[in-house]
């Protein structure tokens, strides 16, 4: 990528890098100061892993969960995870994750607990309690140095031994030219995964679970699912503005899938999202709009059970790669390109570009670069999509679908 770029910009980007290695450097000597050691313990009894972040952090996360437990499979390990404030009332790890054969317990915090002395010392407490030996932080991507070093004495007042992940991932200097220069970065699974590498966790399998499913919510999605086969799953939805392909460009192809492949439409997103995809769905005559009526696991489970996902750069993305669903992605071009790519092969994926000076790590979410996605590329890629899968459907005398309503009311949470 560099033979692309101006000689001034190949020199702030390696700059920039250099800083953040330097820096990278800095923290793990102070890591080694602050816990008087500079190995792990062998084989601790109690591990705490520290996530923060809502679906997409989250799944990215769990093969490195995964490993972490078939690297020390006698140990206790504990998940301490916040989605956000307590207010905004988002979904996150415990959702997904509580019950999972890999996790021995979820402990959950929100983010106002850290911000005054007296509620940081409170949940210092908690976390002393749990007597880690090992902590894991599982940083997310945008963690500042600040913050870094913040965790890390964290982590030593926990009363654990040692830790590990204790990095900057992104150093928001000279950032267009870092983008750039690099092109595609490693998934945000890789980079979890790097973190576990002082422990002798190198190359594991990439492995998802989820938490157990309520037996009757899979019952009712086995028979929607039934109903509705073969259908696409559509996500128009995503908390980020930036990354939501204008609605009437996802409408034209989701009627394109309704109409010309004869294909049936389950939308699923959040509550917030209900109301666009009824839009999406009223305009393409038809489907099942479950936005807001499942419950994570359960977007899980219908997800699986589709023949792709036709989604922006959101949280349903990574669930539906995670159980082997192809999707067809919208990406905006406000991160790193390939941080957040969904995992396995197969997809099919639509970035304007690899950087954007306006648009990227800004505070202010633009549209600029999604919007420059046509709906002919994005068709392309659904046909490239439905020969891979080797699907021959044509449009069908009624394409109507009709779910049982009371099937319907059963899946409302």
């Amino acid at each position: 990528m560099s033979d692309r770029l101006s000689r001034t910009e190949v020199f702030k980007a390696r700059f920039a890098l250099a800083i953040r290695r330097a820096l990278n450097v800095c923290l793990r000597a102070a890591r080694n100061l602050v816990f008087l050691r500079s190995k792990p313990p062998r084989n601790p009894q109690r591990i705490v892993a520290h996530l923060i972040g809502n679906i997409g952090d989250i799944v990215v996360a769990i093969p490195a969960l995964v490993a972490l437990r078939e690297r020390y499979p006698e140990s206790r390990l504990i998940l301490f995870t916040s989605a956000g404030e307590r207010d905004r009332r988002l979904a996150g790890a415990k959702e997904l994750l509580e019950g999972a054969s890999f996790l021995d317990a979820v402990e959950t915090y929100a983010t106002e607990e850290i911000r005054s002395p007296r509620s940081a010392l409170k949940l210092l407490r908690r976390l002393r309690g749990l007597e880690p030996e090992l902590f894991v932080s599982l940083p997310p991507c945008n963690i500042s140095p600040s913050n870094v070093l913040r965790n890390l004495f964290f982590a030593r007042l926990t009363g654990a031994r040692f830790g590990v992940g204790f990095e900057v991932v992104t150093l928001f200097l000279f950032a267009y030219e870092q983008a750039l220069y690099t092109g595609i970065y490693p998934s945000e699974i890789k980079r979890n995964l790097g973190h576990l590498r002082e422990l002798g966790v190198v190359s594991p399998a990439i492995k998802f679970e989820f938490g157990p499913l309520d037996a009757m919510e899979r019952q009712s999605i086995e028979e929607t699912a039934r109903q509705a086969a073969p259908f696409v799953a559509i996500c128009p939805g995503g908390k980020q503005v930036g990354h939501r392909w204008p609605v009437e460009r996802f409408i034209a192809v989701a009627r394109y899938l309704k109409d010309e492949r004869g294909l049936n439409l389950i939308a699923v997103g959040s509550k917030g999202e209900r109301e666009l995809c009824d839009e999406v769905l009223n305009a393409v005559g038809g489907g099942v709009n479950l936005a807001g009526e499942l419950s994570l696991r359960g977007t899980t489970e219908l997800l699986s059970r589709a023949l792709f996902l036709l989604t922006n750069d959101t949280g349903p993305m990574h669930l539906a790669a995670a159980r082997g669903v192809p999707v067809v992605a919208i990406y905006g071009t406000k991160d790193l390109a390939g941080r957040w790519y969904p995992h396995g092969e197969g997809h099919e994926l639509f970035r304007a570009q690899t950087a954007c000076r306006q648009c990227l790590f800004a505070e202010r979410e633009y549209d600029h670069c999604v919007s420059r996605i046509s709906v002919e590329e994005t068709l392309e890629g659904c046909r490239r999509l439905l020969a891979r899968l080797d699907y021959k459907g044509e449009p069908r005398a009624d394409a109507s679908l009709r779910v049982d309503e009371e099937l319907h009311k059963q899946l409302v949470h």
